[in-house]
């Protein structure tokens, strides 16, 4: 039996996928197997991973599944206790995985998981000076009370790649939806604080890469799989005060922008809410982006 099970999903990433295993095998906690599950990549990401011999074991889709899936397989063959999933374009500092064991170990059992702070390199500047000048919530501990803060895009985990959370736990919630392409993260942390408390290591310890943008067509599938699969959860949080179908829309009218489709996101925009100041800064780059698409 291993302690950690480190999951690393990947498709056509040849050019990160060292990268990030590198940094999973440079982890000051030792007790650990990594996982790679490559999702039918038509590039040479194969011989990148045979290279690793047995420091690592791979599996391979015969079809291309998504990320939700290749995860899915990875947890399948998982034999920690604990899992940790790492993005194949994300990297992790050594400590990440001590830190967090040592933080989860302190608590009791209604503590589930765990995630840390996180650096996200952005490839364009103006869109990091964004970040750094103007950050999401971040940093707290808890339960189902932060889904509200989630829905209405106040908090910011930093995705999968920052949580290692009870094998238990994950195993109990059936892993990750299949059907997302999109906001999957974001619906696995939902399903996670309905099951239990996550912490908080505060510490910079992953570090977050740009890897472009979504195809819009996923973005609008997932947004509606989204709001139909929480639809009562988002109704209560209306209850409080939260627009969240308007926050909704101004994401999918962000989105658009960037994509050079002007009037199907000024009709979104029109319906929307901004989610954070800090928004109206991204939704300008957006408009400008999306001028060299017309």
């Amino acid at each position: 039996m291993t302690d950690v099970s480190v999951v690393i999903p990947t498709y056509n990433r040849a050019n990160t996928v060292s990268r990030a295993i590198d940094s999973a095998l440079k982890q000051t906690y030792s007790d650990l197997e990594i996982i790679v599950v490559d999702d039918a990549s038509t590039d040479n990401t194969i011989s990148i991973l045979e290279s690793y011999g047995d420091q690592i074991r791979y599996f391979c889709h015969d079809d291309n599944q998504g990320g939700s899936a290749a995860r899915n397989t990875g947890i399948a063959q998982a034999r920690g206790d604990y899992l940790a999933f790492l993005d194949s374009d994300d990297t992790w500092e050594p400590t990440k995985l001590e830190c967090q064991i040592n933080l989860l170990r302190q608590r009791d059992d209604e503590w589930v998981a765990v995630y840390c702070d996180f650096e996200q390199k952005r490839s364009n500047p103006f869109i990091e000076l964004i970040d750094k000048k103007f950050p999401r919530m971040s940093g707290v501990e808890g339960g189902d009370e932060l889904i509200n803060d989630i829905l209405a895009r106040r908090f910011a985990h930093g995705g999968s790649s920052t949580l290692l959370a009870r094998r238990d736990t994950i195993e109990a919630m059936k892993g990750f939806d299949e059907r997302f392409q999109r906001h999957q993260d974001v619906e696995f942390l939902i399903r996670l604080l309905q099951r239990g408390k996550i912490a908080y290591v505060d510490d910079v310890l992953i570090h977050k890469h740009d890897t472009g943008s979504p195809e819009i067509d996923d973005v609008e599938s997932s947004r509606d799989l989204f709001v139909s699969k929480f639809r009562t959860l988002i109704e209560e949080a209306k209850t409080n005060g939260e627009d969240i179908d308007g926050v909704q829309n101004f994401r999918l009218a962000k989105h658009h922008y960037t994509s050079g489709n002007y009037k199907t996101a000024t009709d979104y925009l029109l319906q929307s809410s901004c989610p954070h100041h800090r928004d109206y800064l991204g939704l300008v780059y957006s408009m400008i982006k999306g001028l060299n698409k017309i």
